[in-house]
């Protein structure tokens, strides 16, 4: 069977989770193939449409699969229309956090066949094998006898729109697949064609990922969702680490595979998991095996002395942070990140002391957050001096406690938020102009908190200098 996964960006990227699914369906005698066209915008142009089809009439997939986070759903209906007005019979999945997070909202896309909920290996290979399956954990069918009454419109320069509602069809729901607990056993992600440019884009950089799950619950993170689906596994069970060995082998092995990179990015959203001695292990193996300077992300509940030794002494040079909130109140009782400002300001410190960067992570503009909270976040940024202060405008993502809450009430523009296809630079919520105004200025002010450090510089120029960075 034939599987061409459709992955639409801003910029060229590498998907590291379609690549560990490719790898397994491959590893399990299937063909499949990467389409991730370049977008200037939410709307699909015609010359992009070409493109599409000619990869269908070339590859001839027996489905197409697409990588559901919420802010590419644009994409995405506008790419499943097309693929169905190319050939009715091949089957669309929609996989991903915002399937896993709402199903129901996700199987009745007009489009769509099939949904993944959870992780995706198992599942896929199960229907690659037997396509005419509908008993498969992890997967959520569409009847064959679905009817859609109404059409779809396509005003002058506009997007599509569904004008109509669905009727009643039948679905087979299926349970949650069980977890891979042992992830050694997996295949290495596959790198699709031309890699080496994804590398070249982002300044030397190969991204690889060392582990799986948060078990942090933010309320504006589809992370408590994602564990939710398993509620009898404990956090031990949920996050999961690949062994050091493992990892440093991969590495080992795309450096003879042929591919340049001078740096390693690990794209976990808590490398290490809080084990000490997964973290022992690797600094060992990873400086005898690779010897890269590397950037990792983590908690910073999760730091201590040890922990910036072994960081330090296996090569780490950037560490990312998210502090989201600089009102230590709503950051605790809103976004349930419980961490005081004394413990942000010593990591931030002991990374500077020992000469490694920081990178925070921010939002404004948030559910129920005033003026002095936006300005306090600007605040604890500038008496940080970060290397690098990323901050986007909240979005409303359905299926988390925060997103959920302001669509309830009523609060999120639908219209302006079926237009964001990254992180947000406007609010899509219901404020005021000059609401919206002040989240903008706020943004920036957090942005140039790092203007005083020469990392910051630097990343600005790659920034400029290439299409893709961290």
């Amino acid at each position: 069977m034939k599987l061409l996964f459709i992955y639409p960006g801003l910029d060229p990227a590498y998907p590291i989770q379609l690549g560990s699914l490719s790898a397994y369906l491959k590893r399990g005698g299937h063909e499949t193939r990467l389409f991730a066209p370049v977008l200037k915008d939410w709307h699909v142009p015609d010359a992009v449409i070409g493109q599409l089809f000619r990869e269908l009439l070339e590859f001839e997939p027996d489905f197409v699969a697409f990588c559901g986070y919420e802010l590419a759903l644009t994409w995405i209906e506008q790419f499943a229309l097309q693929v169905k007005t190319y050939n009715p019979r091949i089957r669309t999945i929609l996989g991903g956090y915002f399937p896993s997070a709402c199903p129901e909202d996700a199987i009745r896309s007009p489009n769509i066949d099939i949904i993944c909920q959870g992780e995706g290996e198992a599942p896929l290979l199960a229907l690659l094998n037997g396509p005419h399956r509908t008993d498969i954990s992890g997967l959520w069918f569409k009847g064959r006898a679905t009817m859609w009454s109404g059409r779809w419109k396509h005003p002058q320069g506009g997007r599509m729109d569904w004008q109509g509602e669905p009727l009643v069809f039948e679905l087979t729901r299926n349970p949650v697949a069980p977890l891979i607990s042992d992830l050694d056993s997996l295949p290495w992600p596959d790198r699709f064609h031309d890699h080496q440019r994804i590398i070249n884009a982002d300044s030397g950089t190969i991204k690889v990922i060392a582990g799986r799950g948060c078990y942090y619950a933010c309320t504006y993170c589809y992370a408590k969702q994602m564990w939710a689906h398993l509620p009898d596994t404990d956090k031990d069970d949920y996050v999961r680490l690949r062994s050091p060995g493992n990892v440093v082998a991969e590495l080992v092995h795309l450096k003879h595979a042929g591919y340049q990179f001078n740096r390693v990015g690990f794209h976990d959203d808590i490398f290490w998991g809080g084990h000490l001695d997964w973290l022992r292990e690797f600094k060992q193996r990873y400086v005898d095996g690779v010897g890269l300077p590397f950037y990792c992300a983590a908690r910073v509940e999760m730091f201590n002395g040890e922990v910036f030794d072994l960081l330090q002494g296996a090569g780490c040079y950037l560490l990312l942070i998210g502090v989201e909130s600089g009102d230590k109140a709503y950051r605790k009782q809103i976004l349930r990140r419980h961490m005081s400002d004394e413990k942000i300001r010593w990591v931030v410190d002991e990374a500077r002391r020992r000469k490694m960067g920081v990178w925070t992570f921010n939002m404004v503009g948030m559910l129920n957050e005033g003026y002095r909270s936006m300005l306090a976040t600007a605040r604890l940024n500038w008496s940080l001096s970060p290397d690098f202060a990323m901050c986007s405008v909240w979005y409303p993502l359905r299926g988390t406690s925060m997103g959920n809450e302001a669509h309830e009430k009523g609060l999120v523009d639908t219209k302006a938020a079926k237009r964001v296809t990254s992180y947000a630079r406007e609010s899509v919520l219901k404020y005021s102009w000059g609401k919206k105004r002040f989240l903008s200025v706020v943004r920036w002010l957090n942005i140039l908190s790092a203007c005083r450090r020469p990392l910051f510089w630097k990343l600005v120029w790659e920034r400029l200098s290439n299409t893709s960075c961290i």
